[in-house]
């Protein structure tokens, strides 16, 4: 079976575009272009569209809600359907962005993002508390189905350290929880693209959000959190082993800044990533992250 294509995203800062020449974007950097209210609306989406187009823009991204498209996503009850199937979905809007944009020859990111059904969380407490894996993985074997052949890459959850789009993140003592729910949902994903043979379709991690508080995980300890990596980037004890294939090598951490957010990014970071990845993983660069 090939190996799917697992490629790891670290949310750092705008000011990435601006390092030394050194660090310089590969020639096969991409940029996304994304206007959700928009491109959602009917009324503005084919003017939408046209603008950006005109702007030059080649690729778009799209975030597709689960709750959106699932069969009633209120219901404490899961309905009964096949959930591996695309005709049982309202792809809605969806489409229209997605047909109208590829007409207009720019390549598509399809982001597949909570809030979820409420019957496909574990306890059904709401929309975004822990999303169970096995029914994601159903989802995205309906989503491959469907998009595989639209979509130039497909990426796993929008912004997932904010708490309205996945939860909890933080447990009871205060430690962070939404990494590990995080990496179990880009493992069923994983699987779910395998299973409709698109495990070599182009599959990102970590579009998290670029600043921590209270309630929202810091970027660099989400993404630490999903690959099993302790504060000095080491495996980390008691955390489940991560198999991705753009793991980090041990190596000496890069420098920290004191929010642990990476809007000042240091070219030491950049190097550590740049060099933990896959060497067929191509890295691509948006006003808010850097995708490897």
């Amino acid at each position: 079976m090939p190996r799917s294509v697992l490629l790891c995203l670290a949310v750092l800062g705008a000011t990435c575009l601006a390092l030394p020449a050194a660090a310089a974007a590969s020639p096969r950097q991409t940029m996304s272009f994304e206007a959700p209210r928009d491109l959602r609306d009917p009324a503005t989406r084919d003017a939408a569209l046209d603008e950006i187009a005109g702007l030059g823009v080649h690729a778009l991204r799209v975030i597709l809600y689960w709750q959106d498209v699932a069969p009633q996503p209120q219901s404490r009850v899961k309905p009964a359907f096949d959930e591996t199937d695309p005709a049982a979905y309202d792809w809605g809007a969806y489409e229209a962005t997605i047909d109208g944009a590829r007409a207009r020859g720019m390549r598509i990111l399809l982001t597949v993002t909570g809030p979820v059904p409420r019957w496909a969380t574990n306890g059904a407490k709401d929309n975004v508390t822990r999303p169970s894996p096995n029914e994601f993985q159903k989802f995205m074997q309906a989503v491959g189905r469907h998009y595989g052949d639209r979509v130039d890459a497909l990426s796993i959850w929008n912004e997932p350290n904010q708490p309205q789009f996945l939860g909890p993140q933080f447990d009871a003592r205060h430690r962070p929880a939404s990494p590990r729910i995080y990496r179990g949902l880009v493992f069923a994903a994983q699987r779910g693209l395998q299973r409709v043979g698109l495990a070599d379709k182009p599959l990102l991690l970590g579009e998290t959000s670029p600043q921590g508080t209270g309630k929202v995980v810091a970027p660099l300890t989400f993404l630490r959190g999903t690959l099993c990596l302790d504060a000095r980037y080491h495996r980390a004890k008691g955390c489940g082993r991560w198999k991705g294939p753009c793991t980090p090598r041990r190596s000496p951490a890069p420098p920290r800044t004191r929010s642990e957010s990476p809007h000042a990014m240091p070219q030491t970071w950049a190097a550590y990533l740049s060099g933990s990845r896959s060497s067929s993983s191509p890295i691509s660069a948006s006003s808010e992250r850097v995708r490897f």
